[in-house]
């Protein structure tokens, strides 16, 4: 498929890794050429994010996402392989020093949403 294609070739580009990490954002170009757009990914399968608070509990747990599970008729491999490219995408912005902190937790619980 187009998607394992397009992670393969990243995995090549960061073998061929240079200690400026110019590697890793080749990779990431050819996993998100445009901007993730969490909101229209979790539509694209199904999930649905909205909040559930807790009463006396930390900020984050407040803020804690619930996801409901997507529907059956969302292909189980469409999903793995969008969970892939976002989990490879946010390692290279991660080693390239363009994504940091909150940013980033959300990309890593996106790619575990699905």
């Amino acid at each position: 498929s187009r998607d394992a294609l397009v992670i393969a070739e990243a995995k090549l580009a960061l073998v061929d890794a240079d200690a400026s990490g110019r590697a890793s954002l080749r990779a990431f170009a050819m996993l998100e050429p445009v901007d993730l757009d969490a909101d229209a990914i979790r539509a694209r399968f199904g999930l649905h994010h909205h909040h559930h608070h807790h009463k006396g509990s930390s900020a984050a747990a407040k803020a804690a996402p619930v996801v409901t599970t997507p529907p059956a008729s969302i292909d189980a491999a469409a999903r793995r392989a969008e969970a892939k490219r976002l989990l490879l995408a946010t390692d290279c912005v991660v080693a390239a020093g363009l994504r940091h902190g909150t940013e980033v937790v959300k990309r890593y619980r996106l790619a575990v949403d699905l």
